[in-house]
């Protein structure tokens, strides 16, 4: 083989693993916020779970009837 051939495999083999420590790294940080995502979803779930369950059901209040007035 020439020498500059085995340079340019060389070179295209380097460039292939960067390529894929790049992805690894992409996917890596992708799962990790997918993660913490799904991690505050269920925190926010539980909340309101937590707060619809202390909150006592409310009645609607009767409505106040406006008071007559008597003319004279």
């Amino acid at each position: 083989m020439s020498t500059s051939r085995t340079r340019a495999e060389d070179r295209l083999a380097a460039i292939s693993k960067i390529q894929k420590e790049t992805l690894n790294e992409r996917e890596a940080k992708a799962a990790a916020i997918s993660k913490n995502t799904a991690r505050l979803k269920a925190l926010r779930l539980a909340k309101e779970a937590e707060d619809l369950a202390e909150k006592p059901a409310k009645k609607p209040s009767p409505r106040k009837r406006a008071a007559k007035t008597v003319a004279s």
